[in-house]
C-alpha cells in the first residue's frame, strides 16, 4: 500500500511540475523583522522634525534617524566598530553614539552635515556604558 502512494505521489509532483502555468518560487530577499524601535532623541533641524534610534543587529550596527513626516531614513553606519553595546544620544544639532568597544569611543554624527567625527575614550576594566543616559544643557554626559 505505501509503495502504491509513493508512485501515486511521485506520479502527481512530476506532472504538476510539466503544467506550463505551473507556480514558480520566488526571492523575495531578507523577511521583515518586527518589533520596537526605541527613540533616543528628538532633532528639529532645518524645517525636519527626524527621531533617531540605536540599531544594533547580527547583521548591521548604526543610528537610523527616521523623518516624522516623510518615513524617510536617514543611516549612520558603525560597523567598522563592531560594539558590543550602543547608545545613542541627541543634543544640539548632533547624535552621539556611546559604543562600548575595546577602547570605548564615542561617535558624534553632525545632523546638518552629514559628518562624523571619532572621540577614544580611555577605558578601564570596570568602565562599562550604561543603557540610560542623559546630556545635560552643558553637553556632558
Amino acid at each position: 500500500m505505501m509503495k502504491k502512494f509513493t508512485a501515486v505521489s511521485a506520479a502527481l509532483i512530476a506532472a504538476c511540475s510539466l503544467r506550463a502555468d505551473a507556480p514558480k518560487l520566488e526571492n523575495l530577499g531578507e523577511p521583515v523583522r518586527c518589533g520596537e524601535m526605541q527613540i533616543s532623541g528628538v532633532s528639529r533641524e532645518g524645517g525636519k522634525t527626524v527621531a533617531w534610534s540605536a540599531i544594533r543587529l547580527p547583521e548591521r550596527r548604526g543610528i537610523a534617524g527616521i523623518d516624522v513626516d516623510s518615513g524617510k531614513v536617514s543611516w549612520v553606519n558603525l560597523d567598522k566598530y563592531n560594539p558590543q553595546s550602543l547608545l545613542a544620544r541627541v543634543h544640539g544639532g548632533k547624535v552621539y553614539a556611546f559604543l562600548r568597544t575595546e577602547k570605548g569611543t564615542v561617535v558624534e554624527y553632525d545632523i546638518a552635515s552629514g559628518k562624523t567625527v571619532e572621540h577614544s575614550v580611555p577605558v578601564s576594566g570596570g568602565d562599562v556604558i550604561s543603557s540610560s543616559a542623559d546630556i545635560s544643557s552643558d553637553g556632558k554626559l
